[in-house]
């Protein structure tokens, strides 16, 4: 459900709150990340250290293992070991977001507390890509009218997929912190709700999502070619522009209030009254 008032989960925009920029969750980032830069750059370093964990593993498995085995088992490791850490470093992007005091501390309570619905979240993410490389794969080697035709069509539901994926972790944070909840009704939890809530928000606003898209994916290879970002930048500052990107589109559909309108203080207020009575 988008919508605390909505019994269907429709996405259908609040007439008060103002419509999701992309270019305002772009200035909210840049702006709050360069005042929590530190932290952002603690929860990086150590997911990328923890990252190197299943990458390891490529090296120190067997010989006699064939390569498409080797790649299961460390596709398989790193979703187990890296879904609660990422849903950590989002829920360190949701505090930044929201103003609160936030630690490094905040990495790790984050990840305990949401290990177990990020894991189910991220072989999902896990089980679904798999089928699009396998259906690619078969297609392309079908060739003719209809391979060609399939593999666009997989192609067309793989960017839809992506678009959803860019919203999943934000919208696992935001549920599980009791966002959709109704004061005499508990939302649904867990990876599915995501799936759902994901599904409706890339839906309600499909350029919106694409644009957030094609920011993220550039700004990841970038990041991977030059190494040293990706580790001291890359999940801190994705996950807060996506936490932003999508918080913007909760506060268009009324699920999250929209921020305060802040008014510029009179200079009366500023001025030194003088007193000239003696």
């Amino acid at each position: 459900m988008l919508s605390k008032s909505s019994q269907n989960e429709e996405t259908e925009s609040s007439p008060s709150a103002p419509a999701a920029r992309l270019g305002q969750a772009l200035r909210l980032t840049l702006r709050q990340g360069w005042d929590r830069l530190g932290i952002l750059m603690a929860v990086s370093v150590t997911w990328f250290a923890l990252l190197s964990l299943p990458l390891a593993l490529g090296y120190v498995l067997p010989a006699s293992l064939s390569p498409a085995l080797k790649v299961v088992l460390v596709a398989l490791v790193g979703t187990l070991l890296m879904a609660p850490p990422t849903a950590g470093a989002h829920h360190v992007a949701a505090l930044i977001a929201e103003h609160d005091e936030v630690s490094y501390a905040d990495l790790w309570l984050g990840a305990r507390r949401l290990a177990g619905p990020a894991i189910r979240l991220a072989l999902i993410q896990l089980a679904v890509l798999s089928v699009f490389a396998a259906n690619f794969w078969f297609y392309l080697h079908l060739g003719g009218f209809i391979g060609t035709a399939a593999t666009f069509l997989c192609g067309y539901a793989l960017l839809f997929w992506g678009m959803m994926m860019s919203l999943h972790y934000p919208l696992l944070v935001a549920q599980e912190n009791g966002a959709f909840d109704e004061p005499e009704r508990r939302a649904r939890r867990g990876a599915l709700a995501v799936l759902r809530r994901a599904f409706f928000l890339a839906v309600g606003r499909p350029f919106y999502s694409l644009g957030l898209l094609a920011i993220v994916v550039p700004v990841s290879v970038l990041f991977v070619v030059s190494r040293i970002l990706l580790a001291l930048f890359w999940i801190g500052g994705i996950a807060l522009l996506t936490t932003h990107a999508a918080r913007l589109l909760l506060i268009q559909y009324g699920v999250l209030p929209p921020p305060p309108v802040e008014e510029p203080i009179p200079d009366e207020k500023f001025r030194i009254r003088t007193d000239n009575r003696g």
